[in-house]
């Protein structure tokens, strides 16, 4: 999994230094310069709260691509031998598990299905096919195993 974001000390560091300089001019400026420059400065953090909550949702994200891209791995891996077992493993997806009425198909019965019926698979998985033998292929490539 990917770390969490850790502060970065240089830069922090760099601007405490800024914030010392500017504090430097603070004596001989007017008020209407000392709230300009705290204007500035809160404009300032608020990017930076920006940004960093844009890389927490993208770590965020990260992590689950990481999780399905594992749940897709093993699902083929294991599907790798469905011909001897007879039995398929189906990974996650975004919104969730298979529906257990689809989960319950050896590969032999997912080949004999009619093409109205393997659109509920299409969907789920959000994959392509125009014919039945396309989409076969295709449930197939994305399962890991042969199912024509």
């Amino acid at each position: 999994m990917a770390a969490p974001v850790q502060p970065n000390y240089a830069e922090l560091a760099d601007g405490l230094h800024k914030i010392a300089e500017q504090a430097q001019h603070l004596p001989n400026a007017n008020p209407a310069q000392i709230f300009a420059r705290l204007d500035n400065l809160q404009q300032d953090q608020q990017q930076i709260l920006l940004i960093l909550h844009q890389i927490m949702e993208g770590q965020a994200q990260l992590r689950r691509d990481i999780l399905l891209a594992e749940s897709r791995s093993s699902a083929r891996g294991l599907n790798s031998t469905s011909g001897i077992t007879g039995v398929l493993c189906f990974p996650r997806t975004e919104e969730g598990d298979i529906p257990q009425e689809l989960a319950l198909r050896s590969p032999q019965q997912l080949a004999v299905l009619e093409e109205h019926e393997l659109d509920a698979y299409i969907q789920f998985y959000r994959l392509e096919g125009e014919t039945r033998v396309a989409k076969l292929q295709n449930l197939g490539r994305f399962l890991g195993c042969k199912l024509l």
